[in-house]
């Protein structure tokens, strides 16, 4: 496939893709990009992310599990379906700062706390847990939204990964734009060993 754009990635094998697409800011002076995305990474504006045929790592039965920010909503929701998915559901990643206390983070009218999530799906994928609910809290069981610890800049939390091991133990997985390695699983991206682990070429 000479136009293959995921490297290593092996075309039609996954059953669930988690991608962190990293969404480009427009910003209102020169000062708000100190605080923005485009400071600690490059960022893609949403016709290049569009034009990556995320489709072609689906295995005939799919979910994808897609990163947004509460202001690219629109645009995830219009990514997801541009990628030939079709959207299912949604959740949260309530932050939370090392003691505890709700993260403060920017925002355009309210600081935000959480950071939204869609699903979507390709075909009938069957998942194996019946007890998963949209908001995850570290470490206990699994309520209505993912509540962790805030860490470094962009970094995901774990318990995303986990919930798609429970969701879908059997799959085959892979992360697009991934900070991380995934163990038994696929990542790429650009700076796949940021947070730790060996360099993936993307």
């Amino acid at each position: 496939m000479s136009d293959w754009s995921f490297g290593h990635l092996t075309p039609m094998k996954y059953g669930a893709i988690l991608a962190d697409p990293p969404w480009a800011y427009v910003m209102r002076s020169d000062a708000g990009y100190e605080k923005s995305p485009e400071s600690h990474y490059a960022t893609m504006d949403i016709d290049a992310l569009a034009a990556l045929d995320v489709q072609q790592l689906a295995g005939p039965d799919c979910y994808l599990f897609l990163w947004s920010t509460w202001p690219h909503l629109p645009q995830a929701l219009w990514l997801m379906q541009q990628w030939g998915f079709d959207y299912v559901t949604g959740g949260s990643w309530t932050k939370r700062t090392q003691t505890g206390k709700l993260a403060f983070g920017t925002g355009y009218v309210l600081r935000s706390a959480c950071e939204p999530y869609l699903v979507g799906k390709i075909g009938r994928p069957r998942i194996v847990s019946r007890s998963e609910r949209n908001v995850i809290l570290a470490p206990e069981d699994v309520p209505d939204s993912i509540e962790s610890v805030r860490r470094e800049h962009s970094r995901k939390p774990i318990e995303m990964r986990e919930m798609i091991g429970r969701l879908l133990p059997h799959s085959f997985c892979c992360e697009l734009f991934a900070r991380e390695p995934w163990a038994e699983h696929d990542v790429w991206g650009n700076e796949t060993c940021k947070f730790g682990g060996e360099y993936v070429e993307a």
